[in-house]
């Protein structure tokens, strides 16, 4: 649903931003591709490694 949208694309630029400025998390660099790979890559993270998205 649409709540799932702004929060998500928020999630996605800050990411995006953090990785311009050199900082690497534990989330893949690859889901700073577009929105679609964000979405993908984090839902991997939440059945794999949901530790990650704790914080």
């Amino acid at each position: 649903p649409d709540v799932w949208v702004e929060p998500c694309q928020s999630e996605y630029e800050s990411l995006r931003a953090r990785l311009e400025d050199g900082v690497h998390g534990a989330i893949d660099p690859y889901g700073a591709t577009n929105p679609g790979e964000f979405f993908a890559v984090v839902t991997e993270h939440f059945f794999e490694q949901p530790h990650v998205l704790h914080d």
